[in-house]
Formats: structure tokens, C-alpha cells, sequence
């Protein structure tokens, strides 16, 4: 099940966060997030422990994923997956044509997983992560016909 983010969900969201990332988002972070984007931030349910998240936001016709993290021991079950397609289907009713993210130039990992979903390396951020480059990603977001 993938809900809407409860100010309750924040502790086990950072505790995600925490183990997912070697710089993770503050508390901070997510709190702000949630006051300035209430609708663009969700979590994914599994027998009732929460076990991800998405964040994400439209900026115009296109939308951005701010953030994603699955629990280690849930990866590889399509949690990422089901919260990417939630957001793009979100998306898309709002009016988004595209949408795009940025990854680690490192993490081959959530490169192939979000190629897999049908993102298009499109350009490389110098110097986005401080120490290291960004890939920046999009997808085309096709209007089905309601």
C-alpha cells in the first residue's frame, strides 16, 4: 500500500534515509519537505511497517524525484518501483510532460534500476554531490487517454 507521509512516518523515514545513503537528508529536511510539498511526499506500507518512501514535487509541466529510499532488507521486491510509478502516475495527472532526477555518477545501481523504468541519461551535473558529478535522468511522461 503507498499513502500519503504522516508527520508519525518521520522517524522510521530518516531511519531509511540513514540506511540507504552515505549523506543522508536531515530531519530538517524532510520537515521542510513535508511543510512546502504536503502532496508530493509518500510512503509504501507492508503488513502495516514501513519499509519506503518518495518525494517528489512539479516544477511547471515537469516533475521532479527529489528523493526515494527502500529499507535494505525490502530491495529488490519492487517497492522502488511501484513508488516511482505512483509518483509518475501522481504526476501526470497534474499536468507533468516529463520527469527527471538526479543519481550518483557512482551509483550504477539506481542508474540501471531507474533505466530499467524507462529514464534517459540525459547530461552530467558537475561538482551536484560537492565531491562528485550527477547524472541527470528524465523520462517522457505520456498522457493516457482517461
Amino acid at each position: 500500500m503507498i499513502r500519503s507521509f504522516q508527520p508519525a512516518d518521520l522517524d522510521r523515514v530518516c531511519d531509511i534515509e540513514r540506511s540507504s545513503f552515505p549523506f543522508p537528508w536531515s530531519t530538517l529536511m524532510f520537515i521542510q519537505q513535508h511543510h512546502m510539498n504536503p502532496d508530493g511526499f509518500f510512503v509504501a506500507i507492508r503488513s502495516g511497517k514501513l519499509i519506503g518512501y518518495v518525494i517528489a514535487r512539479l516544477e511547471g509541466k515537469t516533475g521532479h524525484l527529489l528523493n526515494l529510499a527502500v529499507d535494505p532488507r525490502f530491495r529488490r521486491q519492487g517497492v522502488g518501483g511501484a513508488l516511482v510509478e505512483f509518483t509518475i502516475d501522481r504526476l501526470r495527472k497534474e499536468g507533468a510532460e516529463e520527469i527527471w532526477l538526479e543519481v550518483r555518477i557512482s551509483n550504477h545501481v539506481a542508474r540501471a534500476f531507474y533505466s530499467a523504468l524507462g529514464f534517459k541519461e540525459k547530461r552530467i551535473a558537475k561538482k551536484y554531490y560537492l565531491s562528485e558529478d550527477a547524472i541527470i535522468m528524465t523520462k517522457k511522461l505520456l498522457h493516457q487517454n482517461l
